[in-house]
């Protein structure tokens, strides 16, 4: 069921929450890790999981996908990013709208009094939850090395990701 994209022997899937500390972590790893492997950003497969017990996480979310949509990917990056590095910071869904704002003040574009005015953004979000579940994602930050033949799920310590790659790249040589 999880594949590369079309054109990519290797690729990384990460399933995350953007209010989990734990995901916060392993972010500048996993993608630490591309670079050395020379995984572009296309092969690297986002889905969002946001956790109910995270007040804010399921908004921050629609705001990446509103980045990505209406902005560019590099935006809907950086906001992720400044978002993972700013959890501490973030105490709730004003404070969350706040930071959104001065990012999109940032990257001098306008932020809309309502960012997701017929619920395509959040029905997107529902849909990456709904496979999660079919995939028995049961936590975050769930992280995948995938070829088309092969995966490794990467449990414990994030740093095993570059293992993980190596023996993905060893197989599809061998194909």
């Amino acid at each position: 069921m999880l594949k590369p994209p079309a054109g990519a022997r290797v690729a990384i899937i990460e399933f995350e929450d953007l209010e989990c500390p734990a995901c916060a972590h392993s972010f500048p790893i996993v993608h630490q890790a591309a670079a050395r492997y020379r995984i572009s950003g296309t092969s690297i497969v986002r889905y969002d999981f946001p956790l109910r017990i995270h007040v804010w996480s399921f908004d921050a979310a629609v705001y990446a996908r509103w980045f990505q949509d209406k902005v560019s990917l590099s935006a809907a990056n950086d906001y992720r990013a400044s978002v993972r590095a700013s959890q501490q910071s973030i105490g709730g869904k004003e404070d969350l709208r706040s930071f959104t704002r001065k990012l999109a003040t940032d990257h001098k574009v306008q932020l809309p009094f309502v960012i997701d005015p017929a619920g395509d953004l959040a029905n997107t979000i529902r849909s990456d939850y709904a496979l999660d579940t079919r995939l028995n994602v049961t936590q975050t930050p769930a992280i995948i090395v995938v070829t088309a033949q092969y995966y490794q799920q990467i449990t414990g310590d994030p740093h095993d990701i570059y293992a993980a790659i190596e023996e993905a790249v060893a197989q599809t040589k061998l194909k």
